[in-house]
């Protein structure tokens, strides 16, 4: 499996790939990037790749999962300290779908992308609402 296969004699300059996961059983056959003959390739940046079986990225995902629940409960800790009722509970109510979102995410990856969407309307409500100080949790330690 190749990602990107340059040919032969190309010139590439300022080539970024960076935070891929790619999941298979056969590690062996894995290229992220296939130079050919001649070929060079200029300022890679290929920072935060990986290459994972479909057990390892399970844990991964489980572990992941668990560290932004322990973060969720932080940012719960401070959504306690507002004082506006009505504020609140436009907060909490879109905190409980971001929790289950999360909650979805070791059963498929493709939950990330729903977790994500979920997190940023719950930044988008807290920004509204007058919280940057949330929003900040949100953005510092939510993000998958």
């Amino acid at each position: 499996m190749k990602f990107i296969n340059i040919g032969e004699g190309a010139k590439v300059d300022g080539l970024k790939l960076t935070r891929n996961t790619v999941v298979t059983d056969d590690m062996s056959q894995v290229v992220f990037v296939d130079v050919g003959k001649n070929g060079e390739v200029i300022n890679l940046d290929a920072e935060g790749n990986q290459i994972l079986t479909p057990k390892a990225y399970k844990d991964f995902l489980n572990s992941r999962t668990q560290e932004l629940k322990l973060s969720i409960n932080e940012f719960s800790e401070q959504l306690k300290l507002i004082e506006n009722d009505i504020a609140k509970a436009k907060i909490n109510r879109q905190l409980k779908i971001v929790q289950e979102e999360l909650n979805l995410i070791p059963e498929s990856s493709e939950n990330k992308f729903n977790y994500n969407r979920a997190l940023s309307q719950l930044k988008d409500t807290c920004v509204n609402l007058g919280y940057g100080v949330l929003a900040g949790i949100i953005t510092t330690k939510l993000g998958f």
